[in-house]
């Protein structure tokens, strides 16, 4: 009985494997080389019904993010969230969960442009550039739970790396990556480069 019962247990790992495996392998096969002439401006891009799911997801959690910042749906962070942007994020739990709430926060509304860049070799990592326009800060006196004022921020380019988790079968924000300046696509070869060794604040813009 205990062997048979071993053997059931390693064939349902084995399907869990493969089921959670298939997304990859299918992505990876669709995978196409762009400018592979060039050593700076090479990249590996997706479908485009990839990039599409990519760009769905990354505005639907923003729109949470918004909601969070006010102390709703805090419960749906790893929804939206993974890795360390997710463990920052967490740590801020404490302070939106607490009772009475006090002070001020901001929330940044927004127009999105949204492009997707650089996939992984593997299909499960890629960069979303967000050109960000109309741009305003909306504060809200928390204690009494009324808007204080609107600040115009201008335009603004801003980089986050997505995650695909192959269990909930959607895209995840994993880290902020840079807030790119003025004029950059002007910049000779200009090429968005993700760096290992960021400054420790980096990712704690979460509100973006």
């Amino acid at each position: 009985m205990i062997p048979a019962l071993l053997l059931l247990i390693l064939f349902l790992m084995m399907i869990i494997f493969v089921l959670s495996s298939s997304d990859t392998v299918r992505w990876s096969e669709g995978l196409r080389r762009v400018s592979a002439g060039s050593a700076r401006r090479a990249e590996w891009m997706a479908s485009e019904a990839v990039v599409d799911q990519v760009k769905q997801d990354y505005l639907a959690a923003m729109t949470w993010l918004a909601e969070a910042s006010l102390g709703e749906s805090l419960h749906l962070c790893d929804h939206y969230l993974s890795g360390n942007y997710l463990r920052r994020f967490q740590t801020l739990l404490p302070l939106l969960n607490g009772e009475p709430r006090r002070g001020f926060v901001g929330i940044l509304d927004v127009r999105h442009h949204v492009q997707v860049r650089q996939f992984s070799e593997d299909g499960l990592t890629c960069l979303v550039v967000d050109s960000q326009t109309e741009r305003r800060m909306e504060t809200y006196d928390v204690r009494l739970d009324e808007h204080v004022q609107t600040q115009d921020l201008g335009d603004g380019v801003v980089v986050y790396r997505m995650v695909y988790d192959r269990l909930a079968h959607r895209w995840k924000i994993a880290s902020f990556i840079q807030e790119l300046p003025p004029g950059w696509r002007e910049q000779p070869a200009a090429r968005v480069r993700l760096y290992i060794n960021l400054p420790a604040a980096s990712g704690h813009a979460w509100l973006n």
